[in-house]
């Protein structure tokens, strides 16, 4: 019989299979980890690896499984690391030296987990520099050679999904087993035809085949304007070019990026894209994007007169493409659009500026032209609303307008919303604030049509009112028309304030 102080490992079950199975490795990991016990910490550690191995063998792996072994050895303590790795490697190098095309995909998916998901785990991966680095190669080449010998569209589309992933899991590993990775300059070719595929390699690949192309040892240690050159070396492919615009900016150094010259040209060069094809202004998007989010930090060391011709222009690309017909397109605008914003805001000579430039502009505009919306509620971040309606005073009436349309019916309100409520808490003078903000919505509900009045009743009553209940009795006290009434005391009883705000109209009431 063994003492009672010596701690047995109970058996773990092969796949767990159900809550309390993963609950009592999990238990079992908390109480052996905490123990001094080498013996029992390193069997239950070679115990979670092959878990995890397990979890590879299944299509797909087998997440609950993994989510186990990465709650095990969240209980590990670092300092028992140096313990247990050469035992758990061990089986990882087993499994990592197996053959085959069929094991590439689980290859390339044990290694994201391992790297992204626990410490443990970019442990094991960093003990097996040799292993890793060749079946990275060898696999890199596989998916390749495949990729250019299919024409058939799924199996295509499936090979995209495994070079994306594979080249993922290369970018993060590349700065650390540079000479591991780089041996015979394999993937370094690899990278250079994939670039200069003409017609077959899709954008997300070439923009991620450029992160491994700047991190490649002889490209990392060049300075941005020395990158900006070669790259013009690389390929004449333009999705290729504007991927390789994206990628420098991905990873070069925010203190790097200080020169005004620098920020200049490259703009200058993204910009130089003149194309109607909807691939390539999806490639030009994800460059400015990029190019506006390290502008966000390195905007100190420019010069204001070119800043502003920056700012400018990148205000102008996101106008001209907010209405475009591809949603990257669109989304990168207004991230575009946003980190302006976030820069001139901080920038005493600029902001009035851009603030002037941009009440301006949406003063001449209709509020139902794209980008609107998001212009106003940008704008709300930085200045008040009594400053907006000085420009534009017939916002809220144009906000109520566009509430005609049932497409533009719920971001109409919310604007609405968003502009009363900030507005309340800005204006002293609550009679004036009812006139701007109360009074319209009351007089559409008394004469708009009826599917005008039906559309303010759905989407902007209930959204006033359930932030401020008090203002259902500032609405009764403007209207006399029974109509509105009613349509007020349905809101107000659908969120519970009738009784407490309308005790005197119980006649109306009764007869909804």
């Amino acid at each position: 019989m063994p003492s009672r102080a010596k701690k047995i490992l109970s058996p773990i079950p092969v796949i767990p299979n159900g809550e309390q199975n993963v609950a009592d490795v999990i238990k079992q990991s908390q109480s052996i980890f905490s123990s001094s016990n080498q013996d029992d910490i390193r069997s239950l550690c070679e115990q979670l690896i092959n878990l995890l191995i397990l979890s590879s063998s299944t299509d797909p792996p087998n997440t609950s499984l993994r989510k186990c072994v990465v709650k095990g050895f969240s209980n590990l303590p670092e300092n028992q690391y140096d313990n247990v790795l050469d035992q758990c490697t061990k089986h990882l190098q087993e499994f990592f030296n197996q053959q085959g095309k069929e094991r590439r995909t689980d290859y390339v998916s044990m290694l994201n987990y391992l790297i992204e998901n626990f410490p443990f785990g970019l442990a094991c991966v960093l003990k097996m520099k040799d292993t890793i680095s060749a079946q990275l190669i060898t696999v890199g080449k596989e998916i390749w050679s495949d990729v250019k010998s299919t024409n058939v569209p799924y199996h295509r589309f499936t090979l995209f999904q495994q070079l994306q992933y594979y080249l993922k899991v290369v970018v993060f590993l590349l700065p650390k087993f540079h000479d591991e990775l780089e041996r015979d300059n394999i993937i370094s070719q690899l990278v250079h035809q994939m670039l200069n595929d003409e017609n077959t390699v899709t954008l997300e690949i070439r923009l991620t085949c450029s992160l491994v192309w700047h991190l490649l040892k002889e490209n990392e240690q060049l300075l941005p304007n020395a990158k900006l050159d070669r790259m013009k070396q690389v390929t004449s492919v333009e999705l290729s070019r504007l991927a390789l615009y994206f990628g420098l900016v991905k990873t070069t150094m925010t203190n790097d990026l200080c020169d005004t010259h620098f920020f200049t040209q490259l703009l200058d060069e993204i910009l130089a894209f003149k194309t109607r094809d909807a691939t390539i202004t999806v490639g030009i998007s994800k460059a400015l994007e990029t190019y506006s989010e390290a502008l966000t930090c390195s905007w100190r060391n420019l010069d204001t007169s070119s800043l502003e011709n920056i700012v400018k222009q990148l205000l102008t690309f996101s106008w001209d493409h907010f209405s475009y017909n591809v949603e990257t397109v669109r989304h990168c605008s207004a991230n575009i659009y946003s980190n302006m914003f976030k820069i001139t805001m901080n920038h005493s000579d600029l902001r009035q500026i851009i603030i002037d430039s941009q009440l301006t502009l949406l003063k001449q505009l209709p509020w139902q032209k794209d980008g609107c919306s998001l212009a106003y509620h940008t704008l709300l971040e930085y200045i008040s609303v009594s400053d907006i309606l000085q420009w534009n005073p017939k916002l809220p009436e144009s906000c109520l307008m566009a509430m005609n349309d049932r497409g533009l019916a719920s971001e109409a309100s919310y604007l609405y919303y968003v502009l009363c409520h900030k507005h309340y808490e800005e204006e002293k003078l609550k009679d004036q604030w009812k006139q701007i903000w109360l009074k319209p919505v009351v007089h559409a509900l008394d004469t708009s049509t009826p599917l005008h009045r039906f559309l303010i009743a759905e989407y902007i009553l209930p959204k006033i009112l359930k932030g401020h209940p008090e203002y259902l009795q500032d609405l009764k006290e403007i209207t006399v028309n029974p109509r509105t009434l009613i349509v007020c005391t349905r809101i107000g009883r659908t969120l519970g304030l009738c009784p407490n705000i309308f005790s005197t109209f119980s006649l109306i009431e009764q007869n909804l």
